[in-house]
């Protein structure tokens, strides 16, 4: 059997190395996990093993003779087939689900030099038969289901006699029973031989269905777990590694807060209203299926919101500032419902936002700094509805000098900034602007270290100076509890743990994260926080 590994494996990209020397081996006849929170490595090191990325040091051996590949072709040549989270990238939009499962076939020495439906058909039916998946061949791919198009893709991996099978974030849009499935046919193929990686994010999955896992953080595989006896994987193990040590160092991020800053908001000079809840959400499903949930955040405190991909804190977000519509339940600013809908009208009555993507979601490439800082107010840059040119400048200048963003004056074009930099623009144009409400998702991913520190510092100077009230999701727990005053853990979409930041928070959240294995496997018990 297949053993296929990868040692000593770095990477580097510009300055910044995102691999440290990782080692990971997959072998024939069993399911290895990867696991490892945004940011950790976990999809630059499936580019490297799939061949899409060339490794900058360490090397890549098949059967103990080292190998290298010069691009993904090159990769499934010899076996390798990569499952993407995404099924759409593996697949042709309007046609017949034939048309798709013969995909590699048309380019291979089986295909006849004049194809015909009838062939298509044929050769299909006859690969689904052979592997057990049961599909129309005529069917257009556009009918089917998320679970079904992943079916479809599986099966055109499997016809090609694949020898290691990688699948990225496999179930993250299938429901339990389509997960069961799935399963299975995963268990079939390390029945034949085949070497199976599941990357995933739902622990309590992992510790059912792998035979080993490799904990990844920081781009250095910390711990590699072994189930032994048919006992499962330590799910509460994996979350440890997955969220580093759990302790909180006392130089807080961007330093200058201590642990003795966490005390309850006091109100700044001229105001009365901190400690008031500022934005409320009652009756949110962040899941359409799961739990209401209750969430508050007050004036003058931080609240990090936290838990694995998947877990519904996007979700919950952009119902609260009206990016997504209220699936149910109530969201209230200053005691009073939100009037209106969208994200203009959170905006109207002074909520920020700063979404998941700042690329897709939030930058404008070839615009300037200036013209970034002002495009969620321009209203107030107008004069006759046109923008006021200098009144632009001044502000983009002074967004940069208060800020300390880097990168020349304020007409640059962002695109030419660092991605810390950039970040810094989309958040720090809220506080210039002085919302009551900033809202941010994962606003630390893709993010240097001292940019981080900064923009963490900045958070929790507004909150607390000018008594603000603060939202910041992130997956990775280290960084909510390094910037807030309390935290929430969702899991599932439902609040698992809720409490503020102490010597212990990290320990608390841990637990709570690994909770999700303990329902999934179905066992029994109580997270701390929860009676």
């Amino acid at each position: 059997m297949v053993h296929f590994a990868g040692e000593g494996i770095g990477k580097i990209y510009g300055s910044a190395e995102v691999l440290h020397g990782c080692s990971v081996e997959l072998h024939g006849g069993r399911i290895t996990g990867l696991v490892g929170s945004n940011g950790a490595g976990k999809s630059t090191l499936i580019r490297i093993l799939c061949g899409a990325e060339r490794p900058s040091r360490g090397r890549l051996s098949w059967n103990g003779n080292e190998v290298s590949f010069a691009g993904p072709r090159d990769a499934k040549r010899r076996g390798i087939e990569v499952v993407h989270q995404n099924v759409a990238l593996g697949l042709l939009p309007g046609r017949s689900v034939a048309e798709n499962l013969m995909l590699d076939a048309l380019a291979g020495k089986q295909c006849p030099v004049l194809v015909s439906r009838a062939w298509f058909e044929s050769a299909a039916s006859q690969m689904l038969g052979s592997h057990l998946f049961s599909f129309d061949p005529e069917r257009s791919i556009d009918d089917l289901s998320v679970a079904e198009r992943q079916e479809v893709v599986l099966a055109r991996a499997i016809a090609q006699q694949a020898s290691v099978m990688i699948l990225d974030e496999p179930t993250a849009s299938l429901s339990e029973r389509e997960a069961g499935v799935l399963f299975e046919r995963l268990r079939h193929l390390r029945d034949q031989g085949v070497a199976v990686m599941v990357v995933s994010h739902r622990l309590g999955e992992v510790s059912q269905i792998c035979d080993s896992v490799f904990v990844l953080r920081d781009g250095v595989v910390v711990d590699r777990l072994e189930a032994r006896d048919g006992a499962l994987l330590d799910v509460g193990r994996m979350a440890m590694g997955i969220i580093g040590e759990a302790r909180v160092s006392a130089a807080r991020l961007g330093g200058g807060f201590s642990g003795s800053d966490r005390t309850a908001p006091t109100a700044v000079e001229g105001s009365t209203r901190a400690g008031e809840v500022a934005l409320e959400g009652v009756g949110i499903r962040p899941h359409p299926q799961g739990p209401e949930v209750h969430i508050s955040v007050h004036y003058g405190e931080v609240l990090g919101l936290t838990g694995l991909v998947g877990a519904g804190k996007t979700e919950l977000l952009e119902q609260l500032v009206g990016v997504r519509p209220l699936a149910s339940g109530e969201v209230s600013h200053r005691g009073q419902p939100l009037q209106g809908s969208g994200i203009a009208a959170a905006i109207a009555t002074g909520i920020g936002f700063v979404p998941e993507d700042r690329t897709r979601s939030a930058i404008f490439p070839g615009w300037s700094v200036r013209r970034h800082r002002t495009i969620p107010f321009l209203k107030r840059f107008c004069r006759h509805g046109l923008v006021h040119a200098g009144r632009e400048a001044r502000a983009g200048e002074d967004l940069m000098d208060r800020f300390d963003v880097r990168g020349g004056r304020s007409d640059i074009a962002v695109d030419f900034l660092s991605g810390g930099n950039q970040q810094k623009v989309i958040v720090t144009r809220w506080l210039a602007e002085g919302v009551d409400v900033l809202v941010l998702d994962e606003p630390f991913t893709g993010v240097d270290i001292g940019a981080r520190g900064d923009i963490g510092a900045q958070l929790r100077w507004f909150a607390r100076e000018h008594s603000k009230a603060i939202l910041v999701a992130s997956s990775d727990p280290r960084e909510v509890v390094e910037v807030a005053d309390r935290v929430m853990v969702l899991v599932d979409g439902r609040v698992a743990w809720e409490g503020p930041v102490g010597d212990d928070t990290l320990s608390s959240v841990g637990r709570a994260i690994a909770s999700t294995g303990d329902r999934e496997a179905g066992a029994t018990g109580t997270v701390e926080g929860e009676s």
